[in-house]
């Protein structure tokens, strides 16, 4: 296995440390012998360390993991992302034990490639969707599609780039982006690392074999939580992505903190979670004392402050994606206030790639819609006057979710937030 350790000239990164017989005997012990920091060698006491100094990583995990940052990564801050994960999944691993009853025991090896049922079939499938023919675009007046402009090797490369989601939804408002439907180089870019179906990427590496990529994309849709392997398989893949986003997240500091404005005047309106620690490692046994949670030895997280004013134009809120036992869950982690004169506002955090943009122009926020769990939001929709927009983020709602509106008689002239991304503690406030 790889270690990833602090030491005080910055974060290293080890060489492949085997473990010993003696080791390897104790780690298919006991659960508790598992935990032990005597299973792990001379590292084990740093990884089990409050705050932890080092992190093991299966060197073929590493291999994975590095695909999704074009192996270009700094350690520093994967060390950083990764003492701020929650430790416990405790959920998730009592969802998948009894999905899987096997799967501890059972595991693949992480490169080994499974055979997935029905892609044969699928690519010898001919795609019934007729090419529509580019030259009756001639005939649309100038301006009406945008799109018709661009050369179609352009139109591709921003359909590789969006969510499959939101590409069907651009197609229904373009003539000129719905060619790209048809053409399976499209479908192919699905199955790229950070693509839609990217556990499978293995199936591209092959040049030469031809493929009909949509009808693989469509067979796939349910299959990787019918095969043990593949449900390993996507779930290490998303693990990787969420990696990847946290590390990709950036904190600009702008607005104002709490003790520098005086809003006593203001009437506010809260939209909260209670947030769960996870740090704890629950699969132990309760133990009389456990050692504290690293929540309680953080700073206090200031509130931001951030006037709306008449120039500012649109509103883009960044979401972050977590993989879950039952698909994945949405967080927003921070607000952009773009104005017009470019002095743009950012609360909280932004993540390049993965936002969702409101306009505000000639409209009147009066508030918010939101899902929060006990992680903080998951997704939120504007409120206007006489007017329904969609939600940013996954709504979906479960028996750990509430629905809360906050929505103000009149314009929305202040935003207040905390954002805390290592438990997804995001608690937000409008005021009047």
């Amino acid at each position: 296995m790889h270690i990833v350790y602090s030491t005080p000239e910055g974060t290293e990164l080890s060489g492949i440390y085997e473990v010993g017989s003696e080791e390897h005997d104790r780690w298919n012990g006991t659960p508790d012998d598992r935990l032990s920091p005597l299973a792990t060698g001379p590292w084990g006491s740093m990884a089990f360390a409050r705050p932890p100094k080092a992190f093991f990583v299966h060197p073929d995990c590493w291999v994975l993991l590095t695909r999704h940052f074009a192996n270009e990564m700094n350690l520093d801050r994967l060390f950083e992302v990764c003492r701020f994960r929650p430790a416990s999944r405790t959920e998730e691993y009592m969802c998948s034990m009894e999905k899987f009853p096997n799967l501890y025991r059972n595991i693949q090896h992480p490169l080994h490639r499974p055979t997935i049922r029905g892609i044969g079939n699928a690519s010898k499938q001919i795609s019934k969707i007729q090419r529509l023919d580019i030259s009756k675009a001639e005939h649309i007046l100038p301006g009406a599609d945008c799109f018709g402009i661009l050369p179609m090797e352009v139109r591709l490369e921003i359909a590789a780039y969006l969510p499959t989601v939101d590409f069907l939804n651009l197609r229904t408002v373009s003539r000129m982006m719905a060619t790209v439907f048809s053409l399976q180089s499209f479908w192919k870019t699905r199955f790229r690392i950070n693509g839609d179906r990217g556990y499978l990427a293995f199936l591209t590496e092959n040049p030469f074999k031809r493929k009909n990529w949509q009808s693989i994309y469509h067979c796939t849709a349910k299959n990787e939580g019918l095969y043990l392997h593949n449900w390993s398989m996507r779930r290490q893949w998303r693990n990787h992505l969420w990696l990847r986003d946290r590390f990709s997240m950036t904190k600009t500091p702008c607005g104002q903190t709490e003790p520098e404005g005086d809003f006593s005047e203001v009437a506010w309106m809260v939209a909260a979670a209670e947030v769960r620690c996870e740090r704890i490692n629950k699969l132990r046994l309760p133990q009389e004392n456990p050692a504290p949670c690293m929540c309680d030895r953080q700073e206090p997280i200031p509130m931001l402050h951030v006037d709306l004013l008449p120039g500012h134009i649109a509103l883009t809120a960044f979401i972050l994606t977590e993989g879950t036992s039952e698909g994945t869950a949405t967080h927003i982690i921070g607000f952009d206030l773009i104005s017009a004169d470019g002095g743009n506002m950012t609360l909280g955090y932004r993540l390049p790639g993965s936002q969702v943009t409101v306009d505000l122009c000639n409209r009147s926020l009066r508030g918010f819609k939101v899902v929060t769990d006990d992680r903080g939001i998951r997704a939120l929709r504007p409120v206007f006057n006489g007017e329904t927009v969609s939600w940013i983020g996954d709504p979906q709602q479960d028996r750990a979710t509430n629905l809360i509106q906050i929505a103000l008689e009149h314009e929305v002239k202040h935003i207040a937030a905390k954002f805390d991304v290592s438990p997804f503690r995001i608690p937000g406030h409008i005021g009047d």
